[in-house]
């Protein structure tokens, strides 16, 4: 995995369910990976969800999901070009036996989305030019209870490095009831808009390429597919200002300390 990567600190002013509040994250310094500028959409995702956690508490309502509780693994979860990156990073990190037993789990899904006839679809997804409506894909997939890659015993065995939508998907609705979405109501726990979005349009913009989502099912194939990209660096300053204008900081309030 390398030494950790050198980090400037800095305090930006961060959209919550409850409010705007002061918030001091760390930004890359030196030469920029697209890995690794997910810590800090982490750091703030982590920083919504607690406040979401507190309001929702506030207001007489508990978090349902836990441990064991995987429907929600089942779903169709689209993550950014710099997510993959850094999940195929963590995957290939790991010992040789951890290592070879996710990458056969990674086949078989991969053997399930084509015997299903998805992968096709879901390829379409990463170029940016879906097949037909995205929503009825997302419902068919789940239709075909195909579990993610990662996903062990019913919980998520690489939860350190899980996407940002799913630490950003939580409810208070009893658990068992996200196992059949369309017989009974879910209550989503509110909270601002993802930053996958965002994370994948400052890749684009580096890249030059077009936004795109890539399904996590088949991450580590689109990874394999675009490897060079994974190891191409930009100045910290120009991936500074990319996502100081994604994330609406106006620029005398992103200054690195």
């Amino acid at each position: 995995m390398g030494k950790a990567k050198a980090a400037s600190r800095t305090t930006i002013r961060i959209p919550a369910i409850d409010g705007t509040f002061a918030m001091q994250v760390r930004v890359p310094r030196g030469p920029t990976r697209l890995r690794e500028i997910v810590p800090l959409a982490q750091n703030i995702t982590q920083f919504q969800g607690e406040r979401s956690i507190a309001f929702e508490r506030k207001e007489g309502r508990e978090i349902s999901c836990k441990a064991g509780c995987g429907a929600c693994c089942r779903q169709l979860v689209p993550i950014s070009a710099p997510e993959a990156f850094r999940l195929a990073d963590h995957i290939l990190g790991l010992e040789d036996h951890l290592r070879e037993e996710f990458l056969a789990r990674v086949d078989a899904v991969e053997s399930a989305i084509e015997a299903a006839g998805l992968m096709q679809m879901l390829e379409g997804l990463t170029s940016g030019e879906p097949m037909g409506d995205a929503r009825s894909l997302a419902s068919m997939y789940f239709e075909k209870n195909i579990a993610c890659p990662f996903l062990v015993d019913e919980s998520c065995s690489v939860y350190p490095e899980r996407p940002l939508l799913c630490r950003h998907y939580l409810v208070t609705s009893p658990a068992e009831y996200c196992a059949t979405p369309g017989k009974n109501r879910i209550r989503i726990v509110p909270m601002p808009p993802s930053l996958s979005a965002s994370l994948s349009r400052v890749a684009a913009s580096l890249l030059g390429s077009e936004p795109a989502m890539i399904p996590l099912s088949i991450a580590m194939r689109w990874v394999d597919r675009h490897a060079d990209w994974g190891f191409q660096a930009w100045p910290d300053r120009d991936v500074l200002r990319i996502l100081r204008k994604e994330l609406g900081v106006p620029e005398d309030d992103m200054k690195t300390i």
